[in-house]
């Protein structure tokens, strides 16, 4: 994680991909797909390794965890229908995916325990 983050600021402040790639010691594809990575995500962690885009902006995840924080009670799904722009049908466990991996838990139905 600390390698990735070295060199995106090497590429930021201007060193070519080749040029951070032997500083490194990678091959220069991982740089280039690491700065195509965060180009298109904005960040350099959890990558998706099935090369799919994430199903939720990073405006959608601080919106996501803002109603959950209002309401630690609320499910995952009543978080899905209160969330901006997010209107697929298995969202609800995206939503609970995404709280988990920023340690909140959604609200389990009763159903789930019997």
């Amino acid at each position: 994680h600390l390698l990735r983050e070295s060199a995106v600021c090497m590429l930021t402040a201007g060193m070519s991909i080749e040029a951070v790639a032997c500083e490194i010691q990678v091959h220069f594809s991982i740089i280039d797909c690491l700065q195509r990575h965060f180009r298109e995500f904005g960040n350099t962690s959890n990558w998706p390794h099935n090369r799919k885009p994430y199903v939720i902006s990073p405006a959608q995840s601080l919106h996501i965890q803002h109603v959950h924080l209002h309401d630690h009670l609320r499910s995952a799904t009543q978080t899905a229908a209160a969330a901006i722009g997010l209107r697929t049908q298995r969202i609800s466990h995206t939503v609970r995916n995404h709280l988990m991996v920023t340690h909140l838990h959604a609200s389990c139905p009763y159903w789930v325990y019997t």
